[in-house]
């Protein structure tokens, strides 16, 4: 699996648990789901949010090491 494919992976797989919580959410509304969102969920957005950019960073260097190389 390559970095853009990785990164799609992660991106909608964060999506669709998004969804999932707000599905769940509806549901479940009381302090305890708020605490989980709070504890868990949140926190999770952004090291994810994080990790995409980190990504789309490595994939930038790569792209330029590919092609310096390849020029050689």
């Amino acid at each position: 699996m390559g970095m853009s494919e990785g990164r799609g992976q992660v991106g909608k797989s964060m999506k669709d648990l998004t969804q999932l919580w707000l599905t769940t959410r509806g549901e479940w509304d009381d302090g305890q789901a708020m605490a989980f969102e709070k504890q868990y969920l949140a926190p999770l957005e952004t090291n994810v949010r994080d990790a995409l950019g980190a990504m789309d960073a490595m994939s930038a260097l790569i792209g330029t090491i590919r092609r310096e190389c390849g020029s050689e």
